[in-house]
């Protein structure tokens, strides 16, 4: 007697385990791509560059500070990619 629920012998072998594989690689390549882009938000930011508003008040800390967050958010975005 079989249920809905269970698949009879043989189904299901190597299809069912690259399933998802692609959405994996997909959100490794958005993360890695998300990482390099706060890695050169980071750089700029340290480096006081004028990509940003001049004179802006910040709640908690200040342009290089929040530069240095972003600088490390990114390189942990970057080593968590590759990881398919």
């Amino acid at each position: 007697m079989t249920s809905a629920t269970m698949r009879p012998a043989g189904t299901g072998g190597q299809r069912a385990q690259g399933r998802g594989l692609g959405l994996v690689v997909f959100a490794s390549v958005v993360l890695a791509v998300v990482g390099i882009f706060n890695l050169i938000y980071g750089i700029a930011a340290v480096a006081n560059a004028h990509v940003f508003v001049a004179d802006a008040h910040y709640v908690w800390g200040d342009l290089r500070f929040w530069g240095w967050v972003t600088l490390i958010v990114g390189v942990l975005q970057l080593i968590a990619a590759p990881s398919p």
